[in-house]
């Protein structure tokens, strides 16, 4: 009986493996006692791909179509959202690229300016700005 009783993942004692059972020589009271736990949930009954088809009136074959297609479309969701998520890192790092290369811009802008200026334009700007601003950021740099 070790091939159709296996151990639950619910807890509720052992399921039963429908894949052995209708290969295993029980007595009729053994698949009456099974049945009736089966049935007062007692034990799960985990029923092989055949019991399943023929439950429902369906060939084996269309119910192995129907789970071969089902994994297909999950593992094509799966890699769709791999590439929608790889092109999401992709437009972020575009996006901070661009926001760098915008700042080192600016800056060479501002260093152009700077350089062409003289030293009391110089004291004029860093009062404008505000002598605070300026220990920050050159705080900052020195760091």
């Amino acid at each position: 009986m070790l091939d159709i009783i296996k151990s639950s993942q619910n807890g509720s004692g052992t399921a039963i493996n429908g894949r052995g059972l209708a290969h295993r020589r029980l007595w009729p009271g053994e698949r009456i006692g099974l049945a009736a736990d089966v049935a007062a949930k007692q034990r799960a009954f985990e029923p092989s791909f055949a019991q399943v088809a023929d439950l429902f009136g369906v060939s084996l074959a269309q119910l192995r179509g129907e789970l071969k297609a089902r994994q297909a479309n999950q593992r094509r969701r799966a890699e769709l959202e791999a590439t929608q998520a790889a092109e999401q890192q992709a437009a972020e790092r575009l996006t901070a690229q661009l926001e760098a290369e915008a700042v080192n811009t600016s800056a060479t802008e501002i260093v152009a300016v700077w350089d062409a200026a003289t030293p009391e334009a110089w004291e004029a700007a860093v009062r404008t700005i505000g002598v605070a601003h300026v220990r920050e950021v050159v705080a900052r740099v020195v760091a």
